[in-house]
């Protein structure tokens, strides 16, 4: 766009990282009081687009922000990970599937960790109590390790820790660095460059994944909130 006019730009970059270039270009067009009614991106046969305004679009300079770029053909698909994928995130995953089932909200989710130590099992069945006492069943989820395919497959792939974000930059930096924008800090939902964490519960009680239940809850309602938006 340029002078209230459509055009075109191609850029070697990710759908999401477009995004970026583009809303960086149009805050140099536009005063700050703008509203930019629509920046639309063709990637292949699929159509991007995402409605901003000038405030939101500051926003998206951070390659890909949290929700800057939705996918119109698919809903978004987002990967929850800790590191054995038997307690924190597959709580986030059982709530996040409860509250967008609640909200009719169409998402592909799955939850992983760092490590394979638990490869296939249950999650943790003090998780699996926790979560069934806010009516939610996350009996039928089995745990798994990251897997290469990870980063091009889902859009989001949000971390409970520094240590486990750490992790996973360093293994897309490695096989698909392309892909490191897609990589969050859950709880940046709800305290966004605090670099807060979902503590993990394994060597606590019943009052550690109750605490890891209401961290969950608050920022996964975040993300679908924004997800909503578009």
């Amino acid at each position: 766009f340029k002078n209230g006019k459509q055009g075109d730009m191609f850029v070697q970059k990710s759908p999401a990282a477009t995004v970026s270039v583009l809303a960086q270009a149009l805050l140099e067009l536009y005063d700050s009081k703008s509203t930019i009614q629509e920046i639309g991106i063709r990637h292949g046969e699929k159509k991007y687009e995402t409605l901003v305004t000038s405030e939101e679009m500051v926003k998206a300079t951070d390659l890909g922000g949290y929700y800057s770029i939705a996918d119109m053909d698919q809903p978004p698909k987002i990967l929850m990970i800790c590191l054995g994928n038997i307690c924190r995130s597959p709580m986030a995953e059982g709530v996040m599937r409860h509250l967008a089932t609640s909200e009719g909200l169409s998402v592909k989710l799955d939850s992983c960790g760092t490590s394979g130590w638990h490869e296939g099992e249950k999650a943790d069945s003090r998780a699996i109590q926790n979560l069934k006492e806010h009516g939610i069943d996350i009996n039928d989820l089995r745990s798994r390790g990251i897997r290469h395919s990870d980063f091009d497959e889902f859009d989001y792939l949000f971390c409970m820790d520094t240590s486990n974000f750490e992790d996973v930059t360093n293994l897309a930096k490695s096989y698909a660095p392309e892909q490191t924008h897609k990589i969050k800090l859950f709880m940046d939902a709800t305290h966004p460059g605090q670099k807060k964490i979902v503590p993990d519960p394994y060597y606590g009680g019943d009052d550690s994944f109750e605490k890891v239940y209401q961290l969950v809850s608050d920022a996964c309602e975040k993300i679908i909130e924004d997800l909503k938006k578009g």
